[in-house]
């Protein structure tokens, strides 16, 4: 075959000339492969960063929302209530104290109770003591008695019931025309000591016989001393009980 160039060295020139053209190419080619996968992960970079600031954003709402929290937590009226349960507990504190007051109260009504065991009033006339007590429409019994020598006098006590006004009956006592000390309970519902009449030696060279006797509203006791002796009359209350007594200097 002929070749169409007469000059061999030119041919051969022209033929590197063209391969190397060729291979440019073909490197070309391959960089722009490689810059575009490079840009390719670029972008996938790009986008994980994306991510990461959502996350972020997600992270600083949630922030705001704690923070958003936190601030309501402070709104609640916490204090409120403990002041509220303070008020509370000083009022009860008052009730308490009108409480102690009206026990206070109470006590006063005590003693004006008591005021009202005050001793009866003794009377005298023409030698004769007499009690304006309790009758038997009021209640008014003569229910024991007992006695003993106290100082050189017979001192005699009767236990009695009357009503709450007169804790004590009506009673009178002097001495009559035979220098004997009559007691008399001239309106009584019934006396338990002189329900049967009788006489007794009350013991002693200086104590009189004691005689009593006793009629449907009344009782009489008859201390049988010969002579006129000096003698006071009064009442008493102990534990709920009320007490005549009789005291007669021998």
């Amino acid at each position: 075959m002929a070749l169409p160039f007469k000059n061999t060295n030119l041919y051969i020139l022209l033929v590197v000339l063209v391969a190397g053209i060729a291979l440019g190419g073909c490197t070309l080619s391959q960089t722009d492969s490689t810059d575009d996968t490079s840009s390719e992960d670029s972008s996938s970079k790009v986008t994980v960063i994306g991510d990461n600031q959502n996350d972020s954003e997600n992270s600083d709402s949630s922030s705001d929302s704690s923070a958003a929290q936190s601030d309501n937590d402070a709104i609640l009226p916490a204090d409120d209530s403990n002041t509220a349960n303070v008020d509370n507990d000083t009022t009860t504190s008052d009730a308490d104290s009108d409480t102690d007051t009206d026990t206070d109260t109470d006590s006063d009504t005590d003693i004006i109770t008591d005021t009202g065991a005050e001793p009866a009033k003794v009377t005298e006339l023409d030698g004769t003591k007499s009690i304006d007590g309790a009758t038997a429409e009021e209640g008014a019994s003569v229910n024991g008695y007992e006695y003993e020598v106290v100082d050189g006098s017979l001192v005699f006590k009767w236990t009695v019931k009357g009503s709450e006004a007169k804790p004590y009956p009506s009673v009178t006592a002097g001495f009559d025309a035979d220098n004997n000390l009559v007691v008399e309970f001239p309106d009584i519902v019934k006396d338990y000591v002189a329900k049967e009449a009788d006489e007794m030696e009350m013991g002693g060279e200086l104590l009189p016989k004691l005689a009593w006797e006793s009629t449907d509203s009344s009782s009489m006791y008859t201390f049988k001393f010969g002579t006129e002796k000096t003698f006071t009359l009064k009442t008493e209350q102990d534990d709920d009980k009320s007490y005549l007594i009789l005291s007669v200097e021998l």
